[in-house]
């Protein structure tokens, strides 16, 4: 848990979600927290066409009414070194989760179809701890 957090959304969703969108350069260099410009912040309209979507797939999980303040510390944390603009930046984070679902199926289903073995061959059925 991140500092000072304490709480986590109830019920914490039953599906893996976006935690996270870190654009690199063509050096695989990721850059994170970039000054930012008035004009670089991230505004309400910039999210509007994908806002139903980025609920969805990218929460906050500790505080669900604040997904829009989340996503705005990570535009400021990862997207805007990108220099691509919100609109494309977001969209590609839901690109990309839509990909790995196509791909993989639900993560979830998976690992209980395949469950994991640990060091001493036990197997864990179901989740006793969740991830972050």
């Amino acid at each position: 848990m991140e500092q000072g957090r304490t709480m986590c959304q109830s019920p914490i969703p039953q599906r893996f979600t976006i935690h996270g969108l870190w654009p690199c350069d063509y050096n695989q260099v990721v850059y994170s927290y970039a000054t930012v410009t008035q004009e670089e912040k991230l505004l309400e309209h910039h999210v509007q066409g994908v806002r139903d979507i980025l609920d969805h797939v990218w929460p906050d999980l500790y505080n669900p009414e604040e997904n829009f303040k989340f996503w705005s510390e990570e535009w400021i944390r990862h997207g805007v070194e990108s220099k691509n603009g919100p609109a494309y930046y977001f969209q590609k984070a839901i690109d990309a989760k839509k990909q790995v679902d196509g791909e993989i199926g639900d993560l979830l289903d998976v690992l209980y179809d395949n469950p994991v073995t640990g060091k001493y061959n036990v197997v864990f059925s179901t989740f006793d701890y969740y991830i972050y």
